[in-house]
C-alpha cells in the first residue's frame, strides 16, 4: 500500500472543521489536511517527517513526541492533548487522536489522525478554576460554552471517535464504518445491527429522541443535529453528538441520508461538571454569606443572590432596581457609593466602598462592597459583577482602637524589656519598668517628660537618629557600646522603629534596648578558643606529615629485607616459609598505603584554593586519565553529562573524582564499569552525582561508609584502607557542602554532592 492517504480520504479531509493527518507505520507525517497548513500559515513540505514538531509548542514537544512514539511501538491509538502555533504566532490546545490501519498480519499500514481545537474548553476550565479560587472576584452569570457544535462531517472513514454512515432509502441499504462500530463498542464487521437491535446502543430516552429524527428524515427529509447518550456500560455514561444530511432525488423525494457520530463523552463530562462546579460556587457563597451582584451599567434592574437580600433585610420577593438599592443605603454613606462607582466606570480602578445598611430592627450593618467592570463580548455596554459581604464586626472592632492602644501602654509598661514610648515631640507617652532600672533613672514616672530632659548628655549623633526615625526610617544596632560611669564598657542591642497612626502618618517613636554585654563578652571567649583551637589543628597537620615521613623508612628497610628474603630463599626454605615472606610484603604495602591515605585525609583543606574558578569537567578528565588503566583493564564505561565551573581547589576536585569514579570501577561485581556523571544547578550551588551499576551499598551502611576506616568487606574480597570515602566527606566538607548515598532503581548505588557555586568554606 501506497505510504501516503488515498485521494478520498485527502477529499473527506478537505471539508471537515478538524486538522487530519496520516503517517506511515513507522512514524513519519505523509500528510498534512489544508486545515493544518492553513492554521500553522507553513508549507506542507516543511511539516511532512517530523518537521510537524516545529509547531508544538517547546513545552509540549518532548511529551507529544514520546506519546507519538510509545503509540508506534505499542501499534496502539493515540490520545493525547497538546498545544499548537497557528500563522499568527498564538497558541491553542487541541485534543490528538490517531488509529493504525493493520494489515491482516497486524503490520501498521498507515496511521490515521485528527486533531480538534478545544482551546474553549481549556479556557472555561480555567475560568471555573478562578471562580472557585476566589469569592472575592467578578461572578459571571454566563459562562461561555466548553465546547461548540462540530460541522456535519459527511461520508467520515477512520477519523477517530467520529464513524460515518450511509443509508440508501430506496434499496433500504445502510453502511457503517468501523470506527461506528468502535463508538458502540462492537466488533468491526461488514454486517450492520438491524434497526430493532439498535434501541440497545442508547440510553432509552435518548434513542426516542433519535427514533423520531430518522423517522423525519426519512420521510420529509429534515436533517437532524442531536445529543445523545449511549448505552450505560462500566465507563460510565457515554455521549455522542449525532448528524444527518439529506440527499433528494430528481423528483424531490428523499434518495439518500448521510450522517456522523462523534464521541462527546469529554465535552459532556466538561459541561457537567461545570454545572456542578456553578452549584457548589453558589452553595459556597451561601455558606459563607457572601453576597453576590450584577448591575448593567444604564439598566435599572439588578441580579442578586439570596444572600444580598439577607445582608439588606428585605423581602425575597421584592425585584431589586438600583434607586431601591440607594434607599436602602444609610443617607450620609450615598456620596462616598456615588464617587467610586464614578472612579470605577471611567477606568480608575476597582470598586471598592464600605458603607451602612439600617435594619428592621433598629440596629446598622456595615457592608463592604467589591466589583469590576466586565464588558459584554457582543456589545459596548458594561457590566459591573461584584460582591458584598458583611464586615459590622471587623468595623467595630477598629473603633475601639483606643481601647486597644490603651493596652499597649499597659503591655509596654510591664514587658519584661527596655522599651520606651515617644510622641514625635520625643516626650515619653509610656515607658516600660525596665527602662528606669537598666538606665538607673530612680522610680519618678518618665511619661509627659522629654527625653533630652530625662539625659541631657545625649550627644549629636543620637538626636540625628532621633530626627531620622520621626521622619520614618527604621534604626538598630546589634552591639553599641556605651561607657558606664564606673569606666566599664556596656554593650547595647537596640531598635527605633517610628509608629504610626491609622492613615499611617507618624505619631512618635518606639525604643527597644537589651543588655547583651554577657553575650558579647561570650564571643569574644568563643573567637580566642576558636584561634587556639586552629593553632592546634595546624601542629597536628604538621605532626602527621613529619610522623608519616618518619614511618616510611623503616617500612622501606623492612620491604628490601623482604624483597631480599624472597629473591634469595624463595622455593628454598619450607612452604610456610614462602607464605611468611609473602606476608610480610603484604603488610608493608599495606602499611604504607594506610599511611599515605592517612596523611592525604590529614592535609585536605590545608592550603584549599576556592578563589579561582575550577571546570569540573576538567577535573574529571583528569582523574580519568589517571585512572586510565583500570579503565582500559575492566572496559569500564564513564558518560559524563554537562558539568559547571564552580569555585573550588582543582587539585582537591580532581582527587575527589578519582576516589569516586576509582571505587565506582572496583565494586563494580562481575559485569565491566558502567558510570555516569551528571549535574544539578540549584540557587547558591550545584549537586553531582556520579552513579554505578555495581554490587550497591546496603541503605542501612549509608552513613558509616564516609566514616574513617569503615569497610564492608575483606581485604581479600577488596583491597583498600576504608579511608577513600572519608576523604571524599572531608574534601566536600572543605568546600562547604555536602555529599551522601542514595539507593536508585535497579543495582549500584548513586553519590551525590555539593558544590556552592560561590566560594565559602567550611
Amino acid at each position: 500500500m501506497s505510504d501516503e492517504a488515498s485521494p478520498q480520504f485527502q477529499q473527506l479531509a478537505e471539508t471537515v472543521p478538524n486538522l487530519l493527518w496520516t503517517c506511515r507505520g513507522d512514524g513519519p507525517c505523509t500528510y498534512l489536511s489544508a486545515q493544518w497548513v492553513a492554521y500553522t500559515g507553513r508549507p506542507a513540505a516543511e511539516q511532512l517527517g517530523y518537521g510537524w514538531l516545529d509547531a508544538i509548542h517547546p513545552d509540549d514537544r518532548d511529551r507529544t513526541f514520546a506519546t507519538w512514539s510509545a503509540a508506534v511501538e505499542s501499534r496502539s491509538s493515540l490520545d493525547v492533548e497538546f498545544r499548537i502555533r497557528r500563522h499568527d504566532g498564538e497558541y491553542r490546545w487541541f485534543t490528538t487522536r490517531a488509529v493504525p490501519e493493520l494489515d491482516h498480519n497486524g503490520n501498521i499500514l498507515m496511521w490515521y489522525g485528527s486533531n480538534t481545537d478545544i482551546q474553549e474548553r481549556r479556557d472555561a476550565e480555567g475560568e471555573l478554576e478562578v471562580l472557585q479560587a476566589s469569592l472575592g472576584r467578578q461572578v459571571e452569570e454566563r459562562t461561555a460554552m466548553l465546547v461548540r457544535t462540530r460541522q456535519q462531517l459527511e461520508m467520515a472513514q477512520r477519523i477517530t471517535h467520529t464513524g460515518s454512515w450511509f443509508f440508501d432509502v430506496k434499496a433500504n441499504h445502510v453502511s457503517w464504518s468501523d470506527e461506528l462500530f468502535r463508538i458502540f463498542r462492537l466488533p468491526v464487521s461488514d454486517i450492520c445491527p438491524q434497526y430493532n437491535e439498535q434501541p440497545a446502543l442508547f440510553h432509552p430516552a435518548s434513542w426516542r429522541v433519535l427514533d423520531a429524527a430518522v423517522t423525519r428524515a426519512a420521510g420529509e427529509g429534515i436533517p437532524y443535529n442531536l445529543e445523545l447518550r449511549l448505552a450505560d456500560s462500566s465507563e460510565g455514561p457515554r455521549y455522542a453528538m449525532a448528524s444527518c444530511e439529506v440527499e433528494r432525488a430528481a423528483d424531490g423525494s428523499v434518495a439518500r441520508l448521510y450522517g456522523t457520530f462523534q464521541d462527546v463523552t469529554d465535552r459532556v463530562r466538561a459541561r457537567l461538571d461545570r454545572d456542578t462546579a456553578l452549584e457548589r460556587l453558589a452553595l459556597a457563597t451561601a455558606f459563607s454569606g457572601i453576597g453576590v451582584w450584577e448591575w448593567r451599567v444604564g439598566d435599572e434592574l439588578l441580579a442578586w443572590n439570596s444572600e444580598m437580600y439577607r445582608l439588606f433585610d428585605i423581602p425575597t420577593e421584592r425585584t431589586p432596581d438600583y434607586e431601591f438599592f440607594r434607599s436602602l443605603v444609610y443617607g450620609d454613606d450615598l456620596p462616598k457609593i456615588d464617587q467610586a462607582l464614578q472612579q470605577t466606570l471611567k477606568g480608575q480602578g476597582d470598586f471598592h466602598v464600605t458603607y451602612r445598611v439600617p435594619q428592621r430592627n433598629g440596629g446598622m450593618r456595615y457592608i463592604r462592597a467589591t466589583a469590576q467592570i466586565a464588558a459584554d463580548g457582543n456589545s459596548n455596554e458594561a457590566r459591573m459583577i461584584g460582591i458584598c459581604e458583611d464586615v459590622t464586626v471587623e468595623t467595630l472592632a477598629e473603633k475601639t482602637r483606643e481601647s486597644n492602644l490603651t493596652l499597649l501602654r499597659q503591655f509596654i509598661r510591664y514587658a519584661p524589656a527596655a522599651i520606651a514610648m515617644f510622641d514625635t515631640d520625643l516626650r515619653y507617652v509610656e515607658a516600660s519598668e525596665r527602662w528606669p532600672e537598666m538606665y538607673h533613672l530612680g522610680p519618678a514616672s518618665l511619661v509627659g517628660r522629654h527625653h533630652y530632659e530625662v539625659f541631657p548628655e545625649v550627644p549629636e549623633r543620637w538626636k540625628q537618629i532621633h530626627r531620622e526615625v520621626l521622619a520614618g526610617t527604621v534604626h538598630r544596632h546589634s552591639e553599641d557600646p556605651f561607657v558606664r560611669a564606673d569606666g566599664t564598657t556596656q554593650y547595647i542591642a537596640w531598635e527605633a522603629h517610628p509608629w504610626r497612626d491609622d492613615d499611617g502618618s507618624v505619631r512618635g517613636m518606639l525604643f527597644f534596648t537589651q543588655d547583651v554585654t554577657d553575650s558579647i563578652n561570650l564571643r569574644h571567649q568563643l573567637e580566642e578558643q576558636s584561634a587556639a583551637l586552629r593553632r592546634s589543628n595546624e601542629d597536628l597537620e604538621q605532626f602527621a606529615y613529619a610522623s608519616s615521613h618518619d614511618l616510611q623508612e623503616p617500612l622501606r628497610a623492612i620491604s628490601g629485607f623482604a624483597q631480599i628474603l624472597g629473591r634469595r630463599y624463595s622455593g628454598k626454605l619450607d612452604p610456610e616459609a614462602d607464605v611468611i615472606i609473602g606476608h610480610m610484603s603484604d603488610g608493608v604495602n599495606r602499611m604504607r598505603s594506610l599511611i599515605d591515605d592517612l596523611l592525604a585525609f590529614s592535609r585536605v583543606g590545608s592550603k584549599l584554593e576556592v578563589g579561582a574558578p575550577a571546570r569540573l569537567s576538567a577535573a574529571v578528565e583528569e582523574a580519568l586519565h589517571n585512572l586510565s588503566s583500570s579503565v582500559q583493564d575492566t572496559g569500564a564505561t564513564v558518560n559524563v553529562g554537562a558539568l559547571p565551573t564552580v569555585s573550588a581547589d582543582h587539585r582537591l576536585m580532581v582527587q575527589l573524582f578519582q576516589n569516586l569514579i576509582g571505587n565506582s570501577i572496583k565494586y563494580a561485581g562481575a559485569t565491566s564499569p558502567r558510570i555516569e556523571i551528571t549535574s544539578r544547578s540549584h540557587d547558591t550551588e550545584v549537586e553531582i552525582t556520579v552513579r554505578d551499576h555495581g554490587i550497591g551499598i546496603p541503605e542501612v551502611m549509608a552513613e558509616r561508609v564516609f566514616q574513617i576506616f569503615q569497610r564492608l568487606h575483606t581485604r581479600e574480597e577488596y583491597p583498600g584502607t576504608g579511608i577513600g570515602l572519608a576523604l571524599c566527606r572531608r574534601i566536600v566538607d572543605r568546600h562547604g557542602g555536602r555529599i551522601w548515598l542514595t539507593q536508585p532503581e535497579g543495582t549500584g548505588c548513586c553519590i551525590h554532592f555539593t558544590v556552592p557555586l560561590r566560594a565559602r568554606r567550611s
